[in-house]
């Protein structure tokens, strides 16, 4: 840049497109120039540094945006199509209206197959399941839904 300038100059002078110019006026011309050079380095300067601020703490965050979603209490989902029948989807109509009464509203059909089958293994297996906290449970292990865990008026 500095070179971009003091060749404009020197065409300048070359070109004699001023006229008679005195030594001291040349060089008062050359400081302005030479100052303003100096004050668009020091701006780059500063810019460069800000710039490498920057893309540090983008790296922090982005670090730490990858610790927390690897350390996501969630628990892994897996997708797998399944097939109902009219019947099947009738006793899931069933489910809803029963986990209904606990309080929170579980809609989707993966919640209340989720909940079905907590009460299933509790009962093969001959223990004790509170209703309530199974349906606490599927609702908050839903990321998507955590936020509308909403409790009705009984």
């Amino acid at each position: 840049m500095k070179k971009t300038f003091f060749c404009l100059l020197c065409f300048a002078i070359l070109s004699n497109t001023y006229g008679e110019v005195t030594n001291s006026e040349l060089a008062d011309k050359l400081d302005i120039i030479i100052n303003q050079m100096n004050g668009l380095d020091k701006r780059v300067t500063n810019l460069e540094k800000k710039n490498i601020e920057v893309s540090n703490e983008l790296k922090v965050v982005s670090k730490i945006a990858v610790e927390a979603k690897s350390e996501s209490n969630l628990p892994k989902r897996v997708v797998r199509t399944i097939t109902l029948t009219q019947e099947d989807l009738s006793l899931l109509d069933g489910i809803e209206r029963v986990m209904s009464r606990t309080g929170l509203r579980i809609k989707t059909d993966s919640k209340l197959i989720r909940a079905a089958i907590q009460v299933a293994h509790a009962s093969l297996h001959d223990e004790k399941y509170n209703i309530m906290d199974i349906a606490e449970k599927v609702v908050k292990e839903d990321g998507r839904s955590l936020s509308r865990l909403l409790a009705k008026d009984k």
